[in-house]
Parts: structure tokens; sequence; C-alpha cells
């Protein structure tokens, strides 16, 4: 399994735009979003995530703590702690293998969240993140268990940021329409907008979009994507 890790966090972001697109299996949306550069470089990568699939491209989203510290330390100006787990990625997988998981990631059977303590069901579990969802409609039943902070869900598809709601810890059920899209995924915010949780989209696999992918290359796909870089990465 191949995963673009922290692709626009520099110094380390992802340089090989001659990397073919088929060997991609994941990319890491949300790395270690207390380092300091982290808010920035990981809105970023959910630019490039949306990118690669309306372009076709069916690769997942994970979360990387990426932690190098022990939990007492912290990043110079950070206000939370950098700890494993935060964010981590959970994995819908057919046997408690290592086999097992990395298959079920490359389907994108995965979420990933901080602390929000997301509990969720598609269409009562009879479908999973990453699966195909032709003609479906599609019920999300959603909930979080954190109380702390304030939580908002956003239905996101082709066509751009389609719904938002307010989460609480009584399940809702929230309704998208599969006929009018090529996919649809749902991201979780803070109340300061920053980027808690994604669940990896469903798709129409006989949509055009992933009939006939646009690009062969990273470059080739995300080459378009003009990013200022912020005085705090140099």
């Amino acid at each position: 399994m191949l995963s673009v890790n922290h692709a626009m966090l520099h110094p380390w972001s992802w340089l090989y735009n001659d990397m073919p697109m088929a060997d991609i299996d994941v990319l890491e949306v949300l790395n270690d979003p207390t380092w300091k550069n982290a808010t920035t470089a990981n809105e970023q990568v959910v630019e490039i995530f949306t990118t690669l699939w309306n372009a076709g491209h069916r690769v997942y989203a994970v979360g990387g703590s990426d932690c190098h510290m022990q939990p007492h330390e912290r990043y110079p100006q950070a206000t939370e702690p950098s700890i494993y787990g935060d964010p981590a990625t959970w994995v819908y997988a057919e046997a408690l293998s290592g086999e097992a998981i990395l298959a079920a990631i490359k389907s994108g059977h995965c979420y990933f969240e901080r602390r929000c303590g997301l509990t969720f069901s598609l269409n009562d579990g009879a479908l999973l993140p990453g699966d195909a969802a032709d003609g479906k409609q599609i019920a999300l039943t959603v909930a979080v268990k954190d109380s702390e902070q304030r939580y908002t869900l956003q239905v996101v598809s082709d066509a751009g940021i389609l719904a938002e709601y307010s989460l609480d810890n009584a399940p809702q059920d929230i309704h998208a329409d599969m006929t009018k899209h090529a996919w649809i995924r749902w991201d979780i915010r803070r109340e300061n907008g920053s980027l808690e949780g994604m669940i990896n989209p469903v798709y129409c696999a006989r949509h055009p979009l992933f009939l006939s992918p646009v690009g062969t290359t990273w470059g080739e796909v995300t080459g378009h994507l003009d990013f200022p870089r912020s005085p705090d990465t140099e």
C-alpha cells in the first residue's frame, strides 16, 4: 500500500510529480494538527483530495498523528500536546490481521477523527465508506460523543459543499441522492472551522469520471493547484 503523507507540509512535502496515480492508494489528509504549519498544510491537502476525486481517482483519506514527542511535551506555540492517535484512522476490516486491515484501507473502508467520538452508519450498515453506491439514496446516521466542543458535519460532493449540520450526541439521519453526484463524502469540523475528521467517499462506479480518469500522474492531476506558501513554512 502506498500512502502520500503530509503532502503540503514544507519542507517535507510531496515532490514526486511523476508518481503514477495508479500506484497511490491513500492520502494522509490530516497530519499532526498540533504542528505550527499544520492547519494551512492540511487544508491544502483537503483541496488536493477533492481534486483527485473530481479527476476520477479513487484515492482514500487517512489521518496520521505523526507523533515524535512524549505526552507532556508540546511544540512551540502549540495549544495541544502531540499524542499518538490524534488523529486516528478507524478501519472496518474483515479480520484482525495486517493483510485484512491494509485491504480495507485500500478499499476506503475507513474514516479518521481526532477526538469527537464519531459514531455513524451508512444505510443501516449496508454500505461502507469507499463503496460504490450507484443510483442509491444514502442515509447517514451520525452522532458525536464529545460534548466539550461543537462540531459541524459538511456534506461534500463533486458539486461542492451540499449542506451543513450541527452534530451532538443525538443520532440524526442525513440524506443524499447519489443519482445526482459522482461522489459524496462527509467532513467533520470544529467550531473554529478546523478539520476534525472525515468519512471517506461513496461513489458511482458508472460515472464518466471513474470510467475515464483525468491525468495519469500526480503532477498532471494536481499541477494546476497554486498554493501560496505562508511565511512560517519557509
